[in-house]
């Protein structure tokens, strides 16, 4: 699911390890259990962005941003951490190289 809602502006982040990697395909599920119901976000590590994930109390969904570039691109929820992943990895990218498709506007500059 596709829409816009951004992390919050009082939420750390996290210190530690990331909690969701599309290099070696890991979910850490201490970290998922560390930030989930508080005010704290972790990273995705990814191929082809920088993902901000963290979980959102009133919905009761993961959150993630898509960052690409220091620019923001997408935001996406899900039920769980595999799906969030999952969505994310599939408009997104994911493996080696860089996917600069996703940055509105970016092959205009060239």
């Amino acid at each position: 699911m596709k829409c816009e809602i951004r992390l919050p502006a009082d939420f750390k982040e996290y210190q530690g390890d990331v909690v969701v990697s599309n290099l070696d395909d890991s979910i850490n599920p201490e970290i998922e259990a560390a930030i989930k119901n508080k005010p704290l976000f972790s990273r995705y590590a990814a191929y082809h962005f920088n993902g901000i994930i963290w979980w959102n109390d009133k919905l009761g969904y993961w959150c993630g941003e898509v960052w690409v570039l220091r620019q923001y691109v997408a935001f996406y929820l899900a039920e769980n951490l595999s799906l969030l992943a999952d969505e994310m990895n599939f408009h997104h990218g994911k493996g080696e190289g860089p996917n600069l498709s996703n940055i509105p506007g970016y092959f205009d500059k060239r």
